[in-house]
């Protein structure tokens, strides 16, 4: 299972008493925090990333947020790290900074390195420093989704080739993808 959401915590969103479908409501959490994870860009406990990123705009912008720190920022092309003082991370992004102020990364296709770790601290026993818990509303939004899906168990399903399976993409349409609307940070270009 995931660390966003406990099985309590789901059975009070759902006001159900029983412990006869912990086992589904488990599944269903598992699931829908993968799911929501992924949709969002992001982790529920802060992990080591390396990305490797175009050059020629004026940030790199990593596959996982938010972004707890960085490690490194390696330029293939020079064959070095780049040192600190020339980025700068703001926004969930790594800047880089010539002359003092904000200017594009050298040009280059899948040039940069950016050894970094990031994600929400929710399911680790030891928080990082600068980390943070994943907002209320994420919470709810993957709540929403579990709650959705309970409901329906197996009626949002299409049969295909394969089998039975489900339709997540009709989960972001409607209210369950604006409550997750806010979180994703896909929109960022890197």
């Amino acid at each position: 299972m995931g660390n966003l959401v406990t099985v309590a915590e789901a059975k009070a969103f759902l006001r159900i008493n029983s412990a006869m479908v912990d086992s589904q409501i488990d599944a269903l959490v598992s699931g829908v925090e993968s799911w929501a994870a992924n949709f969002c860009g992001t982790s529920w406990t802060v992990r080591s990333v390396t990305d490797w990123l175009d050059g020629g705009c004026g940030f790199l912008a990593p596959s996982v947020r938010p972004l707890v720190s960085v490690s490194d920022v390696y330029d293939f092309e020079r064959g070095a790290s780049v040192d600190e003082s020339y980025w700068r991370v703001m926004e969930d992004a790594v800047y880089y900074v010539g002359n003092g102020s904000v200017a594009n990364w050298p040009a280059g296709r899948k040039r940069f390195r950016l050894a970094y770790s990031a994600g929400y601290n929710d399911g680790d026993a030891i928080k990082a420093e600068g980390s943070v818990a994943a907002p209320s509303g994420l919470k709810l939004a993957v709540l929403a989704v579990v709650d959705r899906l309970f409901r329906v168990r197996g009626g949002n399903t299409v049969q295909g080739v394969q089998g039975n399976m489900s339709r997540w993409d009709a989960l972001i349409h409607g209210d369950c993808g604006d409550l997750l609307g806010p979180f994703t940070l896909r929109d960022l270009a890197h």
